[in-house]
């Protein structure tokens, strides 16, 4: 009887790897078609053209009569043409380097498949072991509330100044953080362990990257460590300044929530997809750009 039940709970345990497996490859084939549509026709061309695909052909056949006739590409021909041949991954590379912002859709797709990989709890059997979770689901609530409001509205601000550095970038972050929120608010935060660059009530930390090179990037591996055995709840901001690619800030990000950290990317002014252009025009012989 054990055998047999070993054998029933091994199909069962199969059987959701599959349903979590279809899951996800639906969820990529979703997050594919919603970058796709977010491209121009001059990127889907080109992204055609960047791995070698070819590109949608410009006649259909008429099913009933054979006849073979021209039609115009649409956005519609490249993505589905598109689709079929390049994976995922390709289409973020092809982002990335082109630095055209799909953050938005990236992160909604990983919260989605962390969903669905996620196994259910067990019951808690204990009264100490119901007495921390109780704890923790008090304690998460509010920090969830601080990380979004940096998220949803700090954001605006990021790309609307021009932050310099670091320090100023610490500096802003703290002037909202104390309009928008009653919590105590201290910067640059000493502790046994090193400076914190933001400490909210005594047990939140907000640690800045200013995102200019890979070793300020490299640094918070080592500070998630050392903070982590003093606070539970850390957190990294990360401004993107235009100087590093996607995929990095995504590695990173990686590094730092595998060992426990939340993290938020923020864009920069630099870091906009849509920049100012100047354009010119002409008087005379001269030619004068208007910003």
């Amino acid at each position: 009887m054990d055998f047999l039940k070993k054998i029933g709970e091994s199909v069962k345990q199969t059987g959701k790897t599959i349903v979590r497996e279809i899951k996800t490859k639906s969820e990529d084939i979703r997050t594919k078609n919603r970058i796709l549509n977010k491209l121009e026709m001059k990127d889907l061309k080109k992204l055609c053209k960047t791995y070698g695909i070819g590109e949608p052909s410009p006649y259909e056949t008429d099913l009933i009569t054979g006849e073979r006739r021209r039609i115009k590409l649409t956005r519609g021909h490249y993505i589905n043409y598109i689709m079929f041949r390049l994976n995922l991954k390709q289409i973020e590379e092809y982002c990335n380097r082109h630095r055209i912002d799909i953050w938005d859709i990236i992160r909604e797709k990983e919260q989605v498949i962390e969903k669905i990989r996620s196994e259910p709890k067990e019951k808690i059997k204990t009264s100490k072991e119901d007495k921390v979770t109780k704890i923790e689901i008090k304690r998460q609530p509010e920090f969830d509330v601080i990380l979004d409001t940096i998220e949803n509205e700090f954001q605006d601000i990021a790309c609307d100044m021009n932050i310099r550095d670091e320090s100023e970038f610490r500096k802003q972050l703290v002037i909202f953080l104390r309009t928008k929120l009653p919590n105590k608010i201290e910067e640059e935060y000493k502790t046994s362990k090193g400076r914190l660059d933001i400490l909210i009530d005594k047990k939140y930390v907000l640690e800045l990257k200013y995102a200019d090179n890979k070793g300020t990037l490299e640094k918070g591996i080592a500070e998630i460590k050392r903070y982590g055995k003093q606070f539970d709840n850390i957190a990294f901001i990360i401004l993107d300044v235009n100087k590093l690619s996607f995929s990095i800030l995504r590695e990173y990000k990686n590094y730092y929530e595998e060992d426990g950290a939340q993290v938020i990317i923020l864009r920069g002014r630099g870091s906009r997809k849509n920049k100012s252009k100047s354009t010119q025009i002409i008087i005379g012989k001269r030619k004068i750009r208007i910003d």
